[in-house]
C-alpha cells in the first residue's frame, strides 16, 4: 500500500513477528506486564470487568462505501467485556473500556472481528516506542517526551473519567485501522460507540495540578465525596442486562488514504484528530442482553489483529512510526493473553522478547549436554534457539535434577530448589514465557524453642553501619558480583566466611542472612568454605541491590505453582532430544570425520561437535577420558550432604516456611532438622530439611516433638550432594579461574551450580552465559533491567501502600503507622519482597537501609515522599535515626537562613549520641526537601508533621539557630495545639523581628553576598580559610567559588544552587519580618552570645532586629517563661570549639531537666 506499511492479512499474519531490533527492544521492555499475567493469571491492565453477549446487525441504509464485511442488514453474535483500566473500585478515576468481538454466526465460538474502545477521542502516543518511553521508561524520557509534545499529556488526562454508566459513555477506538472498499479503494478508519437510547455522559475529570496519572495497578483515587460502591459501574450493567438489556450504535468515520508516506504516516497517528469536523456514521446497532458469568469473562482473549480482509490493522517493522501502535497492541494483547490463560507462547512470540542476536556462529554443531537438571536444560534451550542442536543425556528417570517435585496427598512438593526471589528474573521470564504458573510462596518464620532465642530475622546489618560498608567494599573489591558466574569475584573473596567477617568488620550480615543461608543447605559458618558463596547468596536476595524492579519484580518471593519440576519438564518436553534414563560409560574427545566427540552410553553412541558437562566433573570423571587438571576439579569438589523427608506429621504449626534458629549457628548440629514447611491447607503432609549426621531420622523426630510434633509418617527420604563447592585454599590458589580459562579444551565446556553458585537463578545465569559467549558469538552479558519508571507519590499513598505491605510480610492485620517498625517480626526474604514492591512502586531503588533506621511507616511515608535520592542532610538524618530509643529523646533542631543544615554537625557530635541531635534546613535549597515559602506557620507545619511522624508521642525536644530559632518557636506552639508535651524550647542566638517593620526589598546581590559572609565566618572561627571566596573583591567573578563554598557540586547547576539560596534568604527574610510572634504556653531557653550578631553588608539580611534586647527580644512575646543562658563566641561561632562547649553545656543543663 505505502512504503514502510503493511496491511495485516489477520492473526496469523507471519508479518506480525517481522520487526526490527528496536521495536523488539520495546517489546522487552514491556515484558514485565506478560510476566505479571503469567504469576497473577490476571490482567495487569483493564482487570475488573463485566462481561457481556448480545447481537450486532449493520445498517442498511449505509453513508460510506460499500465493503464486503459490512453488508447491510448482516446480524451477528457479539461478545462485549466493559472494564476499568486499573483497580478493582469502579469508583476511582479510571479510563472506561469496551472490547468487541464478532462472532461467526455458523461457529458462534470463532471470532471473526475485534475492536476495541477507551473513553477518549484520542491515544496518549503516537507510536510504540513513545508508548514505552511513556509507560516503561524513566520520569526523565517521560517529561522529556511531554515537553516536546505536550498534546499527549492533554490526550491521556481526557481519557480518564469518573463513574457515570458503562451504557453512558462515548468510547472510541483510538487508533486507526484500514477499510478497503469493496472497489478496493483504501481508507483509514475509526470507529465509536455511542448510547442508543440515552444521552452521553462523558464522566470528564478535573485533573487540576496533577501532571501524569498513577503507574498502574495504582490509581487517582475516587473524587472528593465520591461513596458509590466498589463494583456499582458492574453491577448497574448487570441489572440493565437482567431487565431488557442495552443498546448502543457503532459509528465509523473514514480518512482517505494519501499516497504521500508523511501524509499517510500523519493520518494514522493515534493523538491527533483528521483535518475538519469529525464525520460519524451509523455502522451497526449492537443489543446487549445477557451478562457472561465471572468465568466466561475472565477466558475472553481479543486480539486486534483478528480482522477479515480488509479490516485489520497496519504493521511495521520500525517502532518509530505511527503504524507501529497498533501492530503494538497486537503483539502485547497475545502475549498477555497466553500468559494470563497459562498458554505456551509461540516460538515465534517467545522470540520477540530475547535480546537480539548479533554476530552468532555461521556453522550449526551439535551439542551433546549431560545433565538434564535446570543447568543443562536452559544451556540445551539456548543452543536450539541459536540453530544448534543439542542432544541431552540424563542418568535418573526424570528431568530438574534437584528441582525435582514428587506428590503427596493429592499435593506437589518440591524436594530442592523452589523460593525465588525478586532477583530471579530469568526463571520468572522463562515461566511466563512457557505459560507455567506461579504462586506466592509461604511466609518465612523463625522458631526456637529457646536455646539460640531467636523469633525473627535479625537485621541489625541495616541498622548498624554494615551494608554501608559492605557496599564500598562491594565497590571496590567484587563489583561483578551480580554477574553470571564465580570466578570473576573468587580472588577478593577467598578467605574463610568466618574470617572475611571479621577482617571486615561485618559479623551482623551474617546474623541477618546466616539462618537463611544455612537452612538454604549451603553450609555452616565454621565449615571450610571461602566468604565468597555466601555473598553470593546475599546477592540472590534481593536485600542488596542497585537494581530498580520492574512490574516483573513486583512480588519478590514465588514458586511454581504445581511443583517447580514441572517447569523444567515444559523446558523438556520442547527440547528436541532428551533422553533420560541414559548412563553415559565413556567419553573419547578427538577430532574425526563424523565428529570430534564420542560419548558412548548405555543406549548406543551420540557424536557431537561439542559437549556440554553440566554436572560436578566429579560426577563424570569415571567415564570422561579426563585430563590431569579435569581429575584435579573433580577430586577437589566438594558438597554438603542434605537430606529433604516428606513426611505426614502431626501439631506442628501450619501454612509457613520454618527455620529452626536452635541448629544453625556452627558444624556441631550437623544432623539436625534445620527447617520445616507446610505448603497446603487442609493437608499433615509436610517438606523437612537437614543436614545429614550420624542418626538424621532420629534425630528429626526429636527436633520436630520439640516445636509440637507427633505421630511422624516419612512418606520419603531423599539424600543429596548439595552445594557443589570448593575450600578456601582451592579458590584463594585461583581453580575457579583456571575453570573457566579452560572452557573449550578439547571441545569440552562446564557449567552448573559449581561454577555458577547452587541457585536456580545462578546456575541458569551462568548457562545462559557460556551459551551466549561460546556458541553465540556474543560477549555480552544479559542487557540489564530497564529503567523503572519513577513516580510522584504523595506520603498518603505511600502510607497506604505500606500499610497492606506490612501487613502481608509480618501477618499483621491491621498495622499501626505510628508503631514502631522494630516490634513487627520481619523476616529476612518478606523484607525483600517488601522492598522490591517498594522500589517498583515508587520507579527508583529505596536504600536498604531506609525501612530499618526509620521509626515508623509514618515516617518512612514522610521521608519517601520527599526524596528519591538522599542528599547529604538526609543521610544525616537517617543516620541519626540509629541512636533513637527507648528514654532517648532526639533534639530536633532547625537551622539558620539558607545554609545547608549539616552546619549543625559540630554541635550534634559535641551533644554526643546521649543526645541525638535531627537537624533541619529552612526548605528550598536545591540540595534539600521542600520549596520556599514566606510563611513561618508553612514551614513549622511541615516539620511538626515530620517530628510527629519519627516520634509519635511527647515530649518533644526542639530549638533552632537564628531564623532557625524562629522556625523552632512555631514548631512546638503546633504540638502544644495537638495536647503534646514539649520541652523549654532552645533559641540558639535567635532573634525577635521588630514589629510592624516593612517587609525588606529583595536584594539578591546582597543576598548572596551575605551567605558568603556567613559561610567565611566559620573560616574566621577556626583561623583557616578553607571557602576559597575573596571577600575583599567583587563576587561576580567568583561565582563558581561561591557556588562550591555554599555546598555545590554539580558545576552543570551552580547557577541553579545559587539561586536556590538567594531564594531561601529572601523568602525567609519576608517571613521573618512577617511573623507576628504570636503568644504560647512554651517555656524558652535563649543562648546569647557575647559577641552578637557579625556585622553584614547589607545589615543582618536587611532585617529590624531586637539585637541588643537582654534576651534576644524574646522578653516582648507573650510566653511560659524565658531562662537567658550567656555563651561565648557571636552568632556565627558558636558551634566552633571551644564556644561550643559552653552551648552543649547550657542545652543539657537544660534538656536534661
Amino acid at each position: 500500500m505505502n512504503p514502510g506499511f503493511v496491511l495485516s492479512s489477520g492473526p496469523g499474519d507471519p508479518r506480525l513477528y517481522d520487526i526490527d531490533d528496536d521495536f523488539r527492544q520495546v517489546l522487552i521492555d514491556l515484558s514485565g506486564l506478560v510476566a505479571y499475567s503469567a504469576r497473577h493469571r490476571a490482567r495487569f491492565l483493564h482487570p475488573a470487568s463485566t462481561g457481556a453477549r448480545g447481537r450486532l446487525r449493520f445498517v442498511t441504509d449505509q453513508a460510506f462505501p460499500a465493503q464486503d464485511f459490512f453488508r447491510p442488514g448482516q446480524v451477528f453474535p457479539v461478545l462485549g467485556r466493559y472494564s476499568n483500566s486499573q483497580g478493582e473500585d469502579d469508583h476511582e478515576v479510571s479510563v472506561r473500556g469496551l472490547s468487541l468481538r464478532l462472532l461467526d454466526p455458523a461457529s458462534p465460538r470463532s471470532g471473526l472481528l475485534d475492536l476495541t474502545f477507551n473513553t477518549g477521542e484520542h491515544f496518549f502516543a503516537h507510536d510504540a516506542h513513545t508508548f514505552r518511553e511513556l509507560t516503561a521508561g524513566s520520569a526523565e524520557q517521560r517529561d522529556e517526551v511531554l515537553d516536546r509534545l505536550p498534546h499527549l499529556r492533554t490526550a491521556l488526562w481526557d481519557t480518564e473519567r469518573v463513574a457515570t454508566s458503562y451504557a453512558a459513555y462515548e468510547l472510541y477506538s483510538q487508533a486507526p485501522r484500514i477499510f478497503v472498499a469493496a472497489d478496493g479503494t483504501p481508507w483509514l478508519a475509526r470507529y465509536r460507540v455511542i448510547p442508543a437510547r440515552e444521552p452521553v455522559r462523558h464522566g470528564r475529570f478535573d485533573h487540576g495540578d496533577l501532571w501524569w496519572p498513577p503507574t498502574p495497578p495504582e490509581a487517582v483515587g475516587r473524587p472528593a465525596g465520591e461513596t458509590g460502591s466498589a463494583t456499582g459501574l458492574r453491577d448497574e450493567l448487570r441489572a440493565r442486562l437482567d431487565t431488557g438489556g442495552v443498546d448502543c450504535v457503532l459509528q465509523i468515520s473514514l480518512h482517505p488514504v494519501d499516497s504521500d508516506v508523511a501524509r499517510f504516516q500523519a493520518a494514522l497517528d493515534a493523538t491527533k484528530p483528521w483535518p475538519g469536523a469529525p464525520q460519524w456514521t451509523d455502522l451497526a446497532e449492537i443489543h446487549f442482553d445477557r451478562a457472561l458469568s465471572t468465568d466466561e469473562t475472565d477466558a475472553l482473549a481479543f486480539d486486534p489483529a483478528l480482522a477479515p480482509d480488509g479490516l485489520g490493522i497496519t504493521l511495521s517493522r520500525s517502532p518509530h512510526t505511527t503504524a507501529s501502535l497498533g501492530h503494538l497492541r497486537a503483539l502485547m494483547y497475545r502475549m498477555t493473553s497466553l500468559a494470563r490463560l497459562g498458554k505456551t507462547m509461540p516460538q515465534e512470540l517467545a522470540e520477540l522478547l530475547r535480546p537480539p542476536r548479533r554476530g552468532a556462529v555461521s556453522s550449526t554443531r551439535t551439542v551433546c549436554v549431560i545433565g538434564a537438571g535446570p543447568s543443562g536444560l536452559t544451556a540445551a534451550r539456548e543452543l536450539e534457539r541459536a540453530g544448534h542442536r543439542a542432544i541431552v543425556l540424563e542418568s535418573a528417570d526424570h528431568v530438574a535434577g534437584k528441582a525435582a517435585s514428587v506428590e503427596f496427598d493429592g499435593h506437589p512438593h518440591d524436594l530442592g530448589a523452589h523460593i525465588c526471589t525478586g532477583r530471579y528474573r530469568r526463571l520468572a521470564a522463562l515461566a511466563a514465557e512457557l505459560g507455567v504458573a506461579t504462586e506466592p510462596t509461604p511466609a518465612e518464620r523463625v522458631l526456637s524453642t529457646g536455646r539460640s532465642g531467636r523469633t525473627t530475622t535479625d537485621m541489625r546489618f541495616f541498622t548498624d553501619g554494615s551494608v554501608e560498608r559492605y557496599e564500598r567494599l562491594r565497590a571496590e573489591r567484587f563489583p561483578r558480583i551480580g554477574e553470571p558466574g564465580l570466578a570473576h569475584s573468587a580472588a577478593a573473596l577467598s578467605a574463610p566466611l568466618s574470617e572475611w567477617l571479621a577482617e571486615n568488620d561485618l559479623r551482623s550480615m551474617y546474623t541477618t542472612f546466616g539462618l537463611g543461608y544455612t537452612c538454604a543447605g549451603y553450609g555452616f559458618p565454621d565449615d571450610d568454605l571461602p566468604a565468597l558463596y555466601f555473598v553470593k547468596y546475599v546477592e540472590t536476595t534481593g536485600l542488596i541491590s542497585d537494581t530498580v524492579p520492574t512490574a516483573e519484580t513486583l512480588d519478590a518471593r514465588f514458586t511454581i505453582k504445581g511443583g517447580f519440576g514441572t517447569l523444567w519438564e515444559r523446558v523438556a518436553a520442547e527440547l528436541r532430544d532428551v533422553r533420560v534414563a541414559t548412563n553415559v560409560v565413556s567419553v573419547e574427545r578427538r577430532d574425526t570425520e563424523t565428529g570430534a566427540v564420542l560419548v558412548h552410553t548405555d543406549r548406543g553412541t551420540v557424536v557431537a561437535d561439542d559437549l556440554i558437562i553440566a554436572v560436578p566433573p566429579d560426577r563424570i570423571t569415571a567415564a570422561l577420558d579426563s585430563s590431569a587438571r579435569e581429575r584435579e576439579w573433580a577430586d577437589r569438589t566438594r558438597y554438603q550432604r542434605y537430606r529433604t523427608t516428606v513426611a505426614a506429621v502431626s501439631g506442628l504449626p501450619r501454612d509457613a516456611f520454618y527455620l529452626l534458629g536452635e541448629f544453625a549457628d556452627g558444624s556441631a548440629d550437623r544432623g539436625h532438622c534445620i527447617g520445616f514447611q507446610h505448603r497446603y491447607p487442609g493437608s499433615d503432609v509436610y517438606t523437612c530439611y537437614s543436614y545429614v549426621g550420624e542418626d538424621t531420622g532420629k534425630q528429626l523426630e526429636t527436633d520436630l516433638a520439640g516445636y509440637g510434633g507427633h505421630d511422624l509418617r516419612p512418606l520419603l527420604h531423599r539424600d543429596w550432594s548439595l552445594m557443589p563447592h570448593f575450600t578456601s585454599a582451592d579458590v584463594r590458589s585461583g581453580i575457579l579461574e583456571d575453570l573457566e580459562a579452560r572452557q573449550g579444551e578439547n571441545h569440552t565446556y562446564f557449567t552448573g551450580g559449581l561454577l555458577g553458585f547452587e541457585s536456580v537463578e545462578c546456575a541458569m545465569s551462568h548457562a545462559l552465559d557460556l551459551v551466549r559467549r561460546r556458541f553465540a558469538g556474543s560477549e555480552a552479558p544479559d542487557a540489564p533491567d530497564a529503567p523503572a519508571k519513577t513516580v510522584t507519590r504523595t506520603s498518603a499513598e505511600i502510607r497506604t501502600w505500606l500499610i497492606r505491605a506490612v501487613s502481608e510480610a509480618t501477618g499483621t492485620a491491621e498495622p499501626d503507622p505510628r508503631a514502631p517498625l522494630s516490634g513487627f517480626a520481619f523476616d529476612s526474604l518478606a523484607l525483600a519482597a517488601l522492598m522490591s514492591g517498594l522500589s517498583a512502586y515508587l520507579g527508583f531503588r529505596v536504600p536498604h537501609t531506609l525501612f530499618l533506621q526509620l521509626p515508623t511507616i509514618d515516617a518512612v511515608s514522610s521521608y519517601l515522599a520527599e526524596d528519591e535520592t538522599p542528599s547529604e542532610l538526609r543521610r544525616w538524618q537517617i543516620a541519626v535515626r540509629q541512636n533513637f530509643a527507648p528514654g532517648v529523646r532526639p533534639f530536633f533542631c532547625v537551622g539558620g537562613i539558607g545554609a545547608a543544615g549539616t552546619y549543625l554537625r559540630p554541635l550534634a557530635a559535641a551533644l554526643g549520641p546521649g543526645t541525638p541531635l535531627f537537624p533541619f534546613e529552612i526548605p528550598g535549597r536545591l540540595d534539600g526537601a521542600g520549596a520556599a515559602t514566606d510563611d513561618v506557620e508553612e514551614i513549622a507545619e511541615a516539620i511538626t508533621d515530620r517530628i510527629r511522624a519519627l516520634v509519635p508521642e511527647g515530649p518533644y525536644r526542639i530549638g533552632g539557630h537564628s531564623f532557625g530559632g524562629v522556625v523552632a518557636y512555631e514548631v512546638g506552639r503546633q504540638l502544644r495545639a495537638t495536647g503534646a508535651e514539649v520541652a523549654p524550647v532552645a533559641l540558639l542566638d535567635t532573634f525577635v523581628a521588630v514589629a510592624g517593620q516593612a517587609v525588606p526589598d529583595d536584594d539578591i546581590a546582597g543576598a548572596l553576598r551575605d551567605q558568603a559572609v556567613v559561610r567565611h565566618m566559620s573560616c574566621v572561627a577556626v583561623g583557616a580559610c578553607d571557602c576559597g571566596v575573596d571577600l575583599n573583591a567583587p563576587l561576580s567573578g567568583q561565582r563558581d567559588a561561591v557556588a562550591r563554598a555554599l555546598g555545590a557540586t554539580d558545576p552543570a547547576r551552580y547557577e541553579e544552587h545559587l539561586a536556590s539560596i538567594v531564594e531561601v534568604q529572601l523568602s525567609s527574610i519576608r517571613a521573618y519580618a512577617t511573623y507576628p510572634f504570636p503568644p504560647s504556653d512554651l517555656t524558652l531557653r535563649v543562648l546569647k552570645t557575647a559577641d552578637g550578631f557579625a556585622p553584614m553588608p547589607s545589615s543582618h539580611f536587611g532585617l529590624k532586629l531586637h539585637l541588643d534586647a537582654p534576651a534576644n527580644g524574646w522578653e516582648h512575646v507573650e510566653t511560659a517563661g524565658i531562662r537567658v543562658f550567656p555563651v561565648s563566641g557571636n552568632h556565627f561561632s558558636m558551634f566552633i570549639p571551644p564556644h561550643v562547649d559552653q552551648v552543649r553545656s547550657a542545652l543539657l543543663a537544660d534538656l536534661d531537666r
